[in-house]
């Protein structure tokens, strides 16, 4: 009987189809890992830019400032419409510099916007790459703001009397605020559209101009839609934001100095102009009635991360 020095073929052929099946497998497992781990990450990254924005814009529209007469132009808070899909925004506020980077008590110059320049705005505290994808960057700016000289020698003075007359007047006066030349701490994330409404007691408005209103909106509404990828931007073409629309975020801001006024926008500026013709515009106070509740809560089934209900007396 003959010695058999290897394998037939049909041995040779089960040995190759079983080893395919195996590679088979074992690339299905590494695929399904890879995948896993890569939206995983992806929505790390998501939830991290929805905290980072919540805690920012919370921080930032808590602490809005204004001055009593609402004279001084660096101390209001003035919100309009974007061409491009993304509003701007800017107002001042007691909160900090981002970071830490001042001392506690200073004022600061914050605008939210479109950023003009794509290459400034891929520097600062977040910044979030759009990949391929030619998406406009949104971008916030701080700007570190302080009393003058004058005011700061005047407050410490006394606060008696005439003397507390003569700085109700100053804290209307342009000379109140001036530039410190700080660094200016920054952040942006690529967007298809971002947009603010401002409610005025009534509705929501898309525009606000603090100084022509001489009031603070009693709440913010935010709402972003993210950057798709290409293959979603290609299916479902370009996203806009309509006032129906809750967006891929959707926060709401209270704002503590404004509540209490009843009347819209339309109708407190009809009663500014009346007021201003008599003369009275001076010592206008609007009517206090109770503000609205505001709580903060996540909704199940929405993209609603914070929430101020704002109920009409």
């Amino acid at each position: 009987m003959r010695r058999r020095d290897g394998f037939t073929l049909i041995e040779v052929l089960i040995a190759i189809s079983m080893l395919v099946i195996v590679m088979g497998i074992v690339y299905e497992s590494l695929d399904a890992v890879t995948t896993a781990t890569e939206t995983a990450r992806e929505q790390d990254a998501d939830l991290r830019v929805r905290d980072f924005l919540l805690r920012s814009f919370s921080a930032g529209l808590s602490t809005v400032y204004t001055d009593p007469g609402f004279l001084n132009s660096q101390c209001q808070l003035i919100g309009k419409k974007g061409s491009g899909g993304i509003d701007s925004l800017e107002f001042c506020s007691s909160a900090p510099l981002m970071g830490g980077a001042s001392e506690p008590g200073l004022l600061k110059h914050v605008q939210y916007g479109e950023a003009e320049n794509k290459s400034d705005a891929k520097q600062g505290a977040l910044v979030q790459d759009a990949g391929d994808n030619n998406a406009s960057m949104f971008q916030s700016t701080e700007r570190l703001i302080r009393e003058s000289s004058e005011y700061v020698a005047l407050a410490g003075a006394s606060s008696g009397g005439a003397l507390s007359k003569e700085l109700r007047s100053v804290m209307s006066s342009s000379d109140l605020i001036e530039s410190a030349g700080e660094v200016t701490p920054t952040w942006s994330i690529p967007v298809e559209a971002l947009s603010f409404l401002y409610f005025d007691g009534q509705n929501w408005v898309e525009e606000w101009n603090s100084m022509n209103l001489m009031r603070m909106p009693w709440c913010i509404r935010i709402r972003v839609n993210f950057v798709r990828s290409a293959e979603e931007s290609s299916e479902g073409g370009a996203r806009t934001l309509v006032p129906e629309d809750e967006g891929d975020f959707q926060m709401y801001v209270p704002i503590p100095l404004a509540m209490g006024v009843r009347s819209d926008a339309a109708t407190w500026q009809q009663i500014l102009s009346g007021a201003s013709s008599s003369g009275l515009n001076q010592g206008l106070v609007p009517v206090a009635g109770n503000p609205t509740s505001s709580t903060t809560s996540t909704s199940s089934g929405s993209n609603t991360v914070s929430s101020a209900g704002s109920g009409k007396q």
